[in-house]
């Protein structure tokens, strides 16, 4: 039997005003946090299905965080082409989604980040290093390639020249 006071609070807009509070409470302390980026600058590297895949995990990453108690500030360089228009199918993209801590632009991860260069940290399973701990003035960055068919060490070569020339 359904209470009478959530149909009151549905119409009223109580319960939504009530969620916007909480979330706004939660990503407040994500300013002085991590931040995630995702460089989607490899859609050619991919087939039609690895990019749908490809689009199909921003989607659960936007949601993730979105319900995450420590939510942090996410972005994703390079969207464009096919990946784009999975995401322009979403009901909410791209408007409901920047006002949860979501970021984009069809710019490469350089340009998007420019100002920040020093602040990018690319990762990859290639690389030797283990990262103990995040560093919370970092972006860290996410390859956003589905590789079913494993590009080995294609992230680390690019995280290596990364460090020798920058961007």
């Amino acid at each position: 039997m359904a209470d009478l006071s959530d149909d009151v609070n549905e119409e009223s807009g109580e319960g939504r005003r009530r969620r916007e509070e909480k979330w706004l409470a939660k990503i407040d302390s994500a300013k002085s946090r991590f931040r995630i980026a995702v460089d989607c600058g490899y859609e050619e590297e991919m087939t039609k299905k690895e990019i749908n895949s490809l689009a199909q995990q921003l989607r659960y990453c936007y949601a993730a965080n979105k319900r995450s108690k420590n939510p942090c500030y996410f972005s994703v360089a390079s969207l464009s082409g096919v990946t784009r228009e999975h995401l322009d199918n979403v009901c909410g993209f791209p408007e409901q989604w920047k006002l949860k801590a979501f970021d984009f632009s069809d710019k490469s991860l350089e340009d998007m980040h420019r100002d920040e260069k020093d602040k990018l940290v690319y990762l990859t399973s290639d690389s030797d290093n283990t990262l103990e701990h995040l560093d919370d003035s970092k972006i860290y960055v996410i390859g956003g390639i589905v590789d079913r068919f494993d590009y080995r060490r294609f992230y680390l070569e690019l995280a290596e020249f990364i460090g020798d020339e920058g961007f």
